[in-house]
């Protein structure tokens, strides 16, 4: 691996550590699509899960007294029945379709976020669409934050309890992902070089999220997500 590609990776581990450290999501989100400038596909969902599933364990336990379990176990639910046909999507399916599909439900469901159907009545749904693009991606995190920022009331509520959904989703996600081979010990080995990335940038993203209050953090989420479906599209 040459120079270049190493500080582009550690870049990559640094952004989205931050991007989580100051919104609760959007690790997978913004370190896949900037590692796969670099690597395949397969190899930067692998290279960048186990700090995918560190970020979320920190972020559980920071918030831990401000956990929604309650409302964290349907969305949890929702999202194990479907996981493994994401997984099987990853193998067998085109992705350019995959990811309009996500980027349009993120618009549909920020412009829809006050009307019934896009709100808390919906958890197993959302926890559905999660699961999909999770085993697809690991790009589980829109459908879930936007049913939490229904569900809470405050942004360690959010953050907190979308870690949780994470650590049980992510450990399923490995498992699967190991049994179809997509990662492996060596994709462990070689993540641990960008762990020194990963704790800057997440705690610099952690000192500027504890400014915002609920309606900006709200606004912060939104305006990610539609920056996250604006590169889903034009990357598809």
């Amino acid at each position: 691996m040459e120079a270049s590609e190493i500080i582009l990776i550690a870049a990559a581990f640094a952004a989205g550590s931050f991007v989580f450290g100051a919104s609760g999501f959007g690790f997978g989100l913004v370190t896949v699509p900037l590692l796969g400038i670099v690597l395949p596909l397969k190899q930067a969902i692998a290279l960048q899960l186990p700090y995918a599933y560190l970020v979320a364990l920190a972020a559980a336990w920071h918030y831990r007294a401000h956990l929604a379990w309650r409302a964290m176990w349907p969305l949890l639910i929702g999202s194990l029945i479907v996981l493994p046909a994401g997984v099987a999507a990853l193998h067998y399916l085109p992705e350019r379709p995959m990811k309009y599909l996500l980027a349009a439900f993120i618009v549909a469901a920020i412009a829809l976020s006050g009307r019934s159907i896009f709100t808390t009545h919906n958890p197993y749904a959302y926890g559905a669409i999660s699961g999909f693009f999770q085993g697809a991606f690991t790009t589980g995190g829109p459908p879930a934050m936007l049913y939490l920022l229904a569900a809470c009331n405050d942004p360690r509520g959010v953050k907190g309890t979308n870690g949780l959904y994470f650590i049980f989703l992510y450990g399923a996600t490995t498992a699967l992902y190991a049994v179809n081979g997509v990662i492996s010990r060596e994709n462990i080995l070689q993540a641990i070089w960008f762990a020194p990335a990963v704790v800057i940038g997440g705690l610099a993203g952690y000192w500027a999220g504890i400014r915002l209050n609920f309606r900006q953090y709200r606004y912060l989420v939104y305006a990610l997500l539609i920056a996250t479906a604006a590169l889903l599209a034009i990357r598809a």
